[in-house]
């Protein structure tokens, strides 16, 4: 995944502030649903979350890669948050609740909006923060 500066981007703009007009630019189309005829979980382009079951924590991602992460915990790779955590604690990863977060169709602006995600929630298991 790639994260992005945005404290870098925005010297000058109070970080809230860019990052709820940012993110409210990127989710405003209030009619996808209707305009999706498969579920959104399966569409190219979103912005994913998978909840832990015995905590907090949430893992997001995008490009809705569910079968990568599934892997990656099954094998325990310490390059992904989402094993790490199941390891680290022995808490087990909610599969069936994992949901779509956002929809966003451009690459750039999708990373973007996950990288926000990241940030602003306080319980990841993502290993980066988001904007650093």
């Amino acid at each position: 995944m790639v994260s992005f500066d945005v404290v870098s981007l925005f010297t000058k703009v109070p970080i809230d502030a860019a990052l709820d007009t940012i993110s409210d630019l990127l989710q405003r189309d209030e009619n996808l649903v209707k305009h999706t005829p498969q579920p959104l979980s399966h569409k190219p382009g979103v912005v994913c979350e998978i909840p832990c079951k015995d905590c907090e924590r949430v893992y997001t991602y995008s490009e809705n890669r569910i079968s990568e992460h599934r892997s990656a915990v099954k094998g325990g790779d310490r390059n992904s948050g989402i094993a790490v955590h199941e390891w680290s604690s022995q808490h087990m990863v909610d599969w069936e609740a994992a949901g779509v977060r956002g929809v966003e169709g451009h690459l750039w602006r999708r990373r973007t909006l996950e990288a926000i995600y990241v940030f602003r929630c306080p319980q990841t298991s993502n290993l980066d923060n988001g904007v650093s």
